[in-house]
């Protein structure tokens, strides 16, 4: 790698981490059209105070382990024309990290978790500015214990041949404004474990399932502004 000053990294060739990176402090992160091959969970990382900001962009990051990229503190923003995808997992939350997802390209084969996560208090996924997370294997965005979730322009969506919605809220919290999500063959968005507000403003979801949208255990979803329900089936 090649460090500019003291905030830009421009990556020289492709390189395979077999130990985590660990970003502490804001810095934006130049793939430079190279590949990296992530070995280890939680191979990138971002962990620092809430007003941190960094930047993937101009690349591809891809693994055969849960998690790859992950943030437990500041935020972690994927660029346009970065692309994530991983056999495992992708993409995770918690402590307090927001990830966004800026318009990059996130996917995930995993059959046993979600392609993306936010868990715990105060943690984030947005997904914003027309980036998308996919899932062949499962659900593709998922919120618990407090975690929260959000879709402004984009595309949430899943070709799973399990059975998993789209996406899953289980005790987190999920709003919406805008964008798609596809539950394909299945459902779009299913809510359970007393969840928060969860709503779909101009967000259109779609699935060819016995349901699109459900919500469980006392949970509730609210539609306003034009959020729309579809049944392919």
């Amino acid at each position: 790698v090649e460090a500019a000053g003291f905030d830009g990294i421009q990556l020289l060739q492709d390189v395979t981490i077999s130990e985590p990176v660990v970003f502490t402090k804001g810095i934006d992160f130049d793939l430079n059209g190279h590949t990296i091959t992530v070995a280890v969970a939680k191979g990138l990382s971002m962990s620092a105070s809430g007003s941190n900001q960094t930047h993937f962009r101009n690349g591809t990051i891809t693994s055969t382990v849960d998690d790859p990229v992950y943030c437990s503190g500041g935020m972690l923003y994927l660029e346009e024309g970065l692309t994530v995808s991983s056999s495992g997992s992708a993409l995770l939350a918690e402590n307090g990290g927001t990830i966004y997802v800026n318009g990059a390209t996130v996917s995930s084969s995993s059959a046993t978790k979600a392609a993306a996560t936010a868990t715990g208090q105060n943690s984030q996924i947005v997904v914003q500015s027309s980036g998308s997370i996919a899932s062949s294997g499962n659900t593709a965005l998922a919120a618990d214990t407090s975690g929260r979730i959000t879709l402004t322009v984009g595309t949430v969506s899943t070709t799973n041949t399990a059975g998993k919605p789209a996406v899953t809220v289980d005790g987190g919290v999920f709003w919406a404004n805008g964008g798609t999500v596809d539950g394909g063959a299945n459902a779009a968005l299913a809510v359970t474990g007393s969840s928060g507000s969860t709503y779909g403003m101009g967000t259109a979801f779609t699935g060819s399932g016995s349901y699109v949208v459900a919500a469980y255990g006392g949970s509730t979803v609210a539609f306003t502004q034009g959020g729309s329900v579809a049944n392919r089936s």
